[in-house]
């Protein structure tokens, strides 16, 4: 069987449009997608301009957060906070990989799982993580798993994160 991945996509992006129309007729409430990206990864600039496209296609606005030059650890983490209290912002991609130097397992745990769109987030981890067969993990976790939790490695995260934003969770891990 043959996966035609671009008629899977446009269907996809067409449930995504019904939903946020249906949304905004049913509630008034227009979703906002905070975009975050420190750095000058030439990938992740790419990324970060298809989401904001796919964004845009199915009435989904974004407020834009770009930092090539770069940010400190502490001003990462007041821009998470600040978006994640912002009642206006809806959901919030922080681009990976961060610039070496940044925490990105703390700026991660700063952003609410209810706003985190790629569910990287520790909670939708173990959530994700409970709803996949058991082993699932196994092939990619980073230390050996606890009996209270196996914790996938970023990049399997970001292969399945069991996001409430399916449009947006999907990513090939950088290099």
């Amino acid at each position: 069987m043959i996966l035609d991945g671009r008629s899977v996509a446009q269907k996809v992006l067409g449930e995504v449009k019904a939903g946020v129309e249906r949304l905004r007729g049913e509630t008034g409430v227009a979703p906002m997608l905070a975009v975050v990206l420190v750095g000058d990864f030439a990938p992740s600039k790419i990324y970060v301009a298809n989401k904001m496209k796919a964004s845009d296609a199915v009435g989904i606005a974004t407020r834009d957060h770009l930092h090539p030059g770069g940010l400190t650890q502490a001003a990462l983490l007041a821009l998470l906070g600040s978006l994640t209290a912002d009642r206006a912002v809806h959901g919030i991609l922080l681009q990976l990989p961060l610039p070496k130097g940044l925490d990105e397992d703390e700026a991660i745990a700063t952003i609410v799982p209810e706003k985190d769109v790629d569910g990287l987030h520790p909670t939708a981890r173990r959530r994700s993580s409970r709803a996949r067969p058991p082993g699932a993990w196994r092939s990619s976790t980073t230390t050996a798993p606890s009996s209270r939790e196996r914790r996938p490695s970023s990049s399997a995260a970001r292969a399945w994160s069991g996001s409430p934003w399916p449009s947006f969770s999907s990513r090939a891990t950088p290099p």
